[in-house]
């Protein structure tokens, strides 16, 4: 396996089934590895294939930034930042993001709500609908010891 980083617009390739496509989103998860929205190229009966999600290292690049892909820039908001969707009032915290080929992010929110002793799901919502209430506090620097002692060699 290479070091190797999938963007959006390379096409690429599912090592398992062969499956092959250009890559129209990219879902990054608060405690998981990204999964990859792939679409194919081809048609089926002149109807285009259904997109497919990949884990990210089930992927190999086949060929990097096959088309173009539009510029936008990310949102200003974090995993763990507290959010309000502007439409409903939905209040949560951001657990997921995903860009997708077309220049628009989708943000996930998990709210605190319970629903029969389980927590409600996840609500996606595009980014320009969000409103950040709080930024994550940023974790202080951890210490893990002092100077290392002097080594004398020779």
């Amino acid at each position: 396996m290479t070091d190797q980083v999938i963007e959006l617009g390379d096409t690429v390739k599912d090592r398992i089934s062969g499956y092959t496509g250009v890559v129209t989103g990219i879902n990054y998860y608060l405690y998981s590895s990204p999964r990859i929205n792939v679409k194919s190229k081809e048609l089926n009966n002149g109807i285009p294939l259904e997109e497919q999600v990949f884990d990210e290292v089930e992927l190999e690049i086949v060929e990097k930034q096959t088309i173009e892909i539009l510029v936008t820039d990310k949102p200003d908001i974090s995993f763990m930042d507290v959010v309000e969707d502007t439409v409903t009032g939905f209040k949560g915290k951001v657990v997921g993001i995903t860009a997708f080929l077309t220049g628009c992010f989708r943000i996930g929110i998990q709210g605190d709500a319970m629903k029969d002793g389980a927590p409600v799901n996840w609500q996606w919502l595009p980014d320009p609908q969000i409103k950040v209430l709080q930024k994550k506090e940023q974790e202080p620097v951890k210490r893990l010891g002092g100077p290392m002692p002097t080594c004398n060699r020779g």
